[in-house]
């Protein structure tokens, strides 16, 4: 299968334009994003329109996006899956009315001082290689919020699958709400603050290899609230249509995406929680991007892998070699990271699609 991963704030004609170059270069799947920071690219009751929607309907009139790219998708044989960031939900000045973060601030993730991202500088997102506010993966609200807005879209739209991205925490040091900290209380009988202002105390207590153990424990369980979600959208996609493709965009690397953000997408695949993934594969390097595909090939059944290959941040020869290594490893699917930043739009989508 091919990927493509398109926008929907553009105007109406762009949108057509997207959709036809697809078909004509004989893309299988687009990706098309309709949650971008806790906001809405289709009709909802749920989440606020993405500003630059907003914008777009200021000069062309109202029109529906999703509903243009199934109707037009569709027409042609090509499957649409709905792209929504989950945790990530805002990075610009103020939030919209109506916005997850004003209407529920305290669901924001919060550092080990209680301090709310919402409350954070642009410096210190920059100063931590985080994108912007997350919501917190430990509360339960967040869920079921979550949830409730892809029930929402199914409901309203034949869609193909729903495809999550930025499932996972942050890379800055996020969860340390109440409720989690209580939880892992109960499991490991320490606070989990514990591991960085008593660390010597654990260390004494339970000796370097406990202390250690603990601070994995607590990664472990970070993440396992990240796979609850994964699995709670799994089962309501399959009540409404078992045929719903649920994908994510991941880590390609596989050992720092479940230590470092809680993201243990190995585990989703071989359990049956996602039926594919798009390791972003994003890198410059044709080495380092052969060496990933090679790896994951060996970890989870290649099909179930479609790799995410970058043409923002190069050329496309060099995009070009990069799929060409992916096939030789194995991987026979393919994402395209973005039509939007394609260089001659069709004619570059179709050669990319023909690489072998």
């Amino acid at each position: 299968s091919y990927g493509n991963a398109i926008n929907l704030s553009d105007p109406p004609e762009e949108i057509r334009r997207m959709v036809g170059d697809a078909g004509r270069a004989g893309i299988t799947d687009l990706f098309v994003q309709v949650r971008g920071r806790g906001d809405a690219y289709y009709e909802s009751e749920l989440a606020p329109p993405g500003p630059p929607l907003l914008d777009s309907w200021r000069r062309f009139g109202h029109y529906d996006p999703l509903g243009m790219v199934l109707d037009l998708a569709h027409e042609r044989g090509i499957r649409v899956h709905a792209w929504m960031n989950v945790y990530l939900v805002w990075s610009g000045e103020e939030p919209p009315e109506g916005h997850v973060v004003l209407e529920h601030p305290d669901w924001v993730a919060c550092d080990r001082r209680g301090r709310s991202m919402a409350l954070m500088s642009r410096r210190a997102f920059e100063s931590a290689y985080t994108e912007g506010v997350y919501l917190d993966p430990g509360r339960r609200e967040v869920v079921r919020h979550f949830l409730d807005v892809v029930r929402e879209l199914v409901e309203r739209y034949p869609v193909d699958g729903i495809h999550l991205d930025y499932v996972r925490y942050p890379v800055m040091d996020v969860g340390y709400n109440e409720s989690m900290r209580a939880g892992f209380r109960r499991r490991a009988g320490v606070d989990p603050l514990e591991l960085e202002w008593n660390a010597s105390g654990l260390e004494r207590e339970r000796g370097r290899s406990g202390r250690v153990e603990l601070g994995g424990e607590w990664q472990e369980f970070k993440a396992a609230q990240v796979t609850a979600l994964v699995g709670a959208v799994r089962g309501l996609t399959r009540s409404v249509n078992k045929e719903m493709i649920l994908s994510a965009a991941v880590k390609p690397d596989p050992e720092v995406g479940r230590r470092e953000v809680g993201q243990d997408w190995v585990r989703w695949v071989n359990e049956g929680l996602v039926d594919v993934v798009a390791p972003m594969m994003y890198s410059t390097s044709r080495e380092t991007v052969r060496r990933q595909a090679e790896a994951l090939a060996r970890l989870v059944p290649p099909e179930r892998i479609w790799p995410g290959i970058a043409v923002y941040n190069q050329s496309l020869s060099a995009a070009e070699s990069k799929i060409r290594d992916c096939r030789a490893a194995g991987l026979d699917g393919l994402s395209i990271y973005s039509y939007n930043s394609l260089p001659g739009g069709g004619k570059s989508l179709a050669r990319l699609s023909r690489a072998r």
